[in-house]
């Protein structure tokens, strides 16, 4: 084992370091498996059950949900309030914007929770 005073230091040992080990902590290195968008191997598991596979997929059903009423309702709320904001304005129809804030705010949680908890059932069943 080399010791700290025997450890070549040059600039030229540091880069062949950092092309060996350096990636080891950038997110999605090559050691981490690639994901689907709900998250899950697309390698099939031979111990995960039909019911934990149907978990899995109902919460990204329920996220890709969540994603179409944010692109939809959310974004164009936010862009707009964002934009006023920068400008230092009121929009005129700000009331109605809250409105339609409030009014999907709902829909938002019960979708992610829905989704939380299918990812559970899929954990512990």
């Amino acid at each position: 084992m080399e010791d700290s005073a025997t450890r070549d230091w040059s600039p030229g040992a540091a880069a062949d370091c950092w092309k060996t080990r350096g990636t080891g902590h950038w997110p999605g290195g090559p050691q981490i498996a690639p994901t689907t968008s709900s998250g899950t191997s697309p390698q099939r598991d031979p111990t995960t059950t039909g019911h934990q596979r149907r978990s899995r997929r109902l919460a990204g059903g329920l996220l890709v949900g969540w994603v179409v009423l944010y692109l939809r309702i959310s974004a164009p709320i936010n862009r707009t309030l964002t934009a006023a904001a920068d400008a230092h304005q009121t929009p005129a129809n700000a009331r109605a914007l809250q409105r339609d804030w409030d009014r999907i705010i709902v829909p938002h949680a019960v979708l992610q929770g829905l989704a939380v908890a299918a990812l559970g059932v899929s954990l512990i069943s």
